[in-house]
């Protein structure tokens, strides 16, 4: 039976998550209101949106990318532009039917300004599998790279009625020094994805985000179901050359 023993910390800036089975701690984005939770005496990060939870980041109140609106419950960490191994353990507790729900990001960061994710690990409601997708930086974005090209989807692990509630074991190679970057994935211990490319802008610093991200849906007769998502043994350790 699981048992939550600890609801969510406060929502003002500056939460801080950390296990001891972890080797490096997240801050909270916006307003992520994630919460620990443990079963059979192993204490996790667990991830709830329910349909109209609007995310505290100023932009999830707008109209964009076909979305009325986004939903939001993710923690960061910084990187730097390092070679690095992260491996952790996930769960799709329940969920992840609907369009675009993403668990994992790669994202950048400048000046207190967000570019755009670089990497979007997330669901594809066509087969329900996992997908890895590269964002391009559009000249309409506020630090547009017109060498960033866009990348087709490069994996496909599921479809999400062969994951749901069973505990998955993700490694993660990210080259950030390269040009163009490099990411690496295994799953399980099966190599999904090798040395796939991709950009980091010079304007900005990546991190890693946790957590499900998702646009929102204003339609009564087929709202978006609620997903939850555990992550837990997160390690990130910077590589040698």
């Amino acid at each position: 039976m699981l048992v939550l023993i600890a609801l969510f910390f406060s929502s003002e800036a500056g939460a801080y998550w950390k296990d001891s089975d972890w080797n490096v701690g997240f801050n909270q984005t916006c307003d992520g209101n994630p919460e620990w939770a443990e079963q059979n005496g192993n204490k996790f990060l667990r991830f709830s949106l329910e349909n109209g939870r609007i995310g505290g980041c100023s932009s999830d109140n707008q109209e964009r990318n076909s979305a009325p609106y986004w939903e939001r419950s993710l923690v960061e960490h910084d990187l730097s532009k390092d070679k690095y191994l992260v491996t952790f353990d996930a769960r799709f507790y329940k969920g992840f039917v609907g369009e675009r729900e993403t668990f994992m990001q790669i994202h950048g960061y400048t000046s207190g300004k967000s570019c755009k994710p670089l990497l979007m690990f997330k669901f594809g409601n066509a087969d329900g599998g996992i997908n890895l997708h590269t964002v391009p930086y559009l000249s309409m974005t506020r630090h547009a790279d017109p060498d960033v090209k866009q990348a087709d989807y490069a994996t496909k692990i599921g479809p999400i009625k062969e994951l749901i509630d069973i505990w998955q074991r993700a490694k993660l190679e990210l080259n950030l020094k390269t040009n163009p970057e490099k990411v690496s994935l295994f799953w399980n211990g099966k190599k999904e994805i090798d040395n796939m490319e991709f950009t980091n802008p010079s304007c900005s610093t990546p991190r890693i985000d946790f957590g499900i991200y998702r646009p929102g849906n204003d339609s009564k007769d087929y709202p978006n179901k609620t997903s939850i998502f555990d992550v837990d043994k997160i390690q990130i350790q910077r590589l040698d050359d």
